[in-house]
């Protein structure tokens, strides 16, 4: 029986190029059958001293590092009913805070563009204190899913996810998880083993589950599937995989290189004339004499100096690509010294998927801890994450005008203080500034003349 959507078969060697290059140049040495043509005429020996040669710049890791590092230089601001408030510091099934979840998930967004996470409540131990928690799925795990139209909308119907279960660990059998709706949510685990045929078997493990809230069945399945422009479970190019690629094609030019440079770079020494066996040279150094017949010669055979450009200017070649496909740290000292507004100018394009991978993390969790929130305690649900993705501190002429419109009353006291936060001053929400203030005993009210 088919257990995968056609389009996962088709993205899951990307998928595979990306953990590859991510995991750095032990990955690429151990594949080295996928990413590196073997030169006709080398022995396995020969080649594996060819692989051993080549080295793998990570551009890929730390281009993505990079990214994150501009999304996550301010914490987001998530605010949950009071009775959810124990979620955000353990929000994962692996004990994972929010912030680390949601770090996760742009990872993944950002590299594989695709990841899935699930809602769910514990089933044993329960108490009235007992919140949700999140199951985090890697795309690879995203197996298969259906979209039909209920009500009117079209919704997510079907979804089977590869469940991990140490047990089954190098036994052959999966356990997968499915959810569909039928019409309330219905859950169902299988152990699913291969079949030399090729095909698949599968077996239910226990019985159905109908997960209920308030007395009533769920008629939606909670879970998120996050890709880098929206939140739809069809799967989309890999943000990363044209970096990866070229870092790829590098990797195979560095082979090529050191492989040459072994070859040819080494002076030979070369002896030509009327020698006998006792005659030929065993040993060389400064240390060592020659005593070579009449008319015999002696020189160092070395390549030329510009034997080797071709594979130089291929390895250029392939840096400037990736520095256009925005691997920026390759040409780092650009940036160096622009003001905050060029800056950020000019990162606009650079940061396009970025930007939108933001918004698709911070929807996402949104939902999550709504439903979350209509679980256990419904209420205002507020999910706000870092966009200012190039530092703009205020600058003290800007604090010290914006003090004097306030104390002026041209502005209000709200006004002052998001500004503020806007400007890298104030780190804290708006709301929990001003309420900070007022535990010290500050009047925002009657502010001092300046």
């Amino acid at each position: 029986m088919a257990t995968h959507h056609r389009s996962y078969q088709s993205r899951r060697p990307q998928y595979d190029r990306i953990r590859h290059a991510l995991d750095g140049q032990d990955a690429m040495r151990g594949n080295a059958s996928l990413y590196l043509r073997r030169p006709q005429g080398l022995s396995q020996n020969e080649f594996d001293q060819y692989v051993k040669g080549a080295h793998f710049f990570p551009v890929a890791y730390h281009s993505l590092n990079a990214m994150l590092g501009l999304a996550l230089r301010k914490p987001p601001i998530i605010t949950v009913p009071k009775r959810l408030e124990p979620m955000l510091d353990n929000a994962s099934y692996d004990g994972n805070s929010i912030e680390v979840l949601s770090e996760d998930i742009l990872r993944e967004i950002l590299s594989i563009g695709r990841c899935c996470a699930l809602l769910d409540m514990p089933q044993d131990g329960n108490s009235i204190l007992t919140t949700p928690y999140i199951s985090f799925f890697e795309a690879e795990s995203i197996l298969d899913w259906r979209m039909d139209v209920i009500g009117g909308v079209k919704r997510l119907a079907y979804l089977r996810l590869h469940e991990f279960n140490e047990d089954l660990e190098d036994t052959g059998t999966e356990q997968h998880l499915v959810l569909s709706l039928e019409p309330a949510l219905t859950i169902r685990r299988y152990h699913v083993t291969s079949t030399g045929d090729a095909q698949r078997v599968e077996v239910q493990v226990g019985e159905d589950i109908l997960p209920t809230f308030s007395g009533g069945p769920i008629f939606y399945i909670p879970a998120v599937i996050f890709g880098p422009n929206n939140l739809a479970p069809d799967t989309e190019k890999p943000p990363l995989l044209d970096l990866v690629d070229v870092n790829i094609a590098h990797f195979e030019n560095s082979a090529n290189l050191e492989h040459a440079l072994w070859l040819s770079a080494m002076p030979t020494p070369v002896v030509t004339g009327p020698l006998n066996e006792k005659q030929k040279p065993s040993a060389i150094g400064p240390s060592t004499m020659w005593m070579l017949p009449e008319g015999s010669t002696a020189f160092y055979l070395s390549a030329p100096s510009d034997a080797h450009n071709s594979l130089r200017q291929a390895l250029q070649d392939k840096e400037q690509r990736m520095a256009a496909l925005g691997a920026t740290m390759i040409l780092s000292g650009q940036r160096r010294n622009e003001a905050a507004q060029t800056a950020s100018m000019r990162y606009q394009n650079d940061t396009s998927v970025l930007l939108s991978s933001i918004n698709m993390v911070e929807a996402g969790i949104r939902t999550l801890l709504m439903w979350a929130a209509d679980w256990v305690q419904p209420g205002e649900v507020n999910v706000e994450f870092n966009r200012d993705l190039v530092s703009a501190q205020m600058d003290p002429a800007t604090i010290t005008a914006l003090l004097k419109s306030w104390t002026a009353g041209a502005i209000s006291r709200q006004t002052f203080i998001d500004a503020m936060r806007r400007g890298e001053i104030v780190t804290r929400s708006t709301e929990d500034e001003i309420d900070l203030i007022t535990e010290e005993g500050g009047d925002l009210g009657l502010p001092l003349a300046v």
